[in-house]
């Protein structure tokens, strides 16, 4: 085993620390200059947020971590959210879709942090976070905040990886491949942090291409909706 993948393992085995903000934007520090293909996650989306696209139809959603924000081009062209925010840390990531949010009056784009959002107290519908935990450490603190913006009755659906599977901790894991936050999410580490905030929380294991595997060692990847009391977003 590398020194470099020791560390790497030695890390993640830890308890998360604070966020790398520097680390994370060199990590992400190349312009994305077109937009890739984002087709294929209408299917996807289907596997990890219930009821899509319907429960998804006139809410003011945010998503977290958007990365090219290619989730919000897809919802606002085929679909029909309210609107739909998409936040990431690191604006070159953004720079194709800011161009496609010029032609999509639903969908905006902003550079900003998860962890301190600018945006009021009970702004949003639904918030979505497609992989996006896994590079955010500290979650108590992304639940907190999540939970500031969502109105009552309001839900957070996210896509993480499913670490207790052996491949995916080594596939997540490679070498030169890893940004300086990320870390292994489990679903009894989700539980907690949103739980602590008031949400019903239920994560189910899952495979893409083969659905019926659901086993905790061989799943792929983990659904997780959080919903707050009161009020209803479905």
């Amino acid at each position: 085993m590398s020194a470099d993948r020791t560390e790497v393992l030695a890390r993640l085995a830890a308890e998360p620390s604070t966020f790398d903000y520097e680390g994370e934007k060199n990590f992400f520090n190349e312009a994305v200059s077109q937009v890739h293909p984002y087709e294929w996650l209408d299917d996807d989306m289907r596997l990890w947020i219930p009821g899509f696209p319907e429960s998804l139809e006139d809410k003011l959603i945010l998503d977290i971590g958007a990365g090219e924000a290619l989730q919000g081009i897809l919802l606002c062209e085929r679909y029909s959210p309210k609107h739909f925010v998409a936040l990431e840390l690191v604006p070159q990531r953004l720079f194709a879709a800011s161009k496609r949010a010029n032609e999509l009056d639903a969908l905006s784009v902003l550079a900003g942090d998860a962890y301190r959002t600018p945006f009021a107290d009970a702004t949003f519908d639904v918030v979505i976070g497609n992989g996006a935990l896994h590079h955010m450490p500290e979650p108590e603190k992304v639940a907190h905040e999540v939970r500031r913006v969502l109105r009552p009755g309001g839900v957070f659906f996210g896509r993480e990886p499913n670490f207790h599977n052996p491949a995916i901790r080594r596939r997540v894991l490679r070498s030169g491949d890893v940004s300086p936050n990320e870390w292994a999410v489990y679903p009894e580490e989700i539980k907690r942090s949103f739980g602590a905030e008031g949400f019903d929380v239920t994560i189910r294991l899952f495979w893409r291409r083969f659905p019926w595997v659901r086993g905790k060692h061989f799943a792929v990847s983990q659904a997780i909706e959080a919903r707050l009391p009161g009020g209803s977003s479905s």
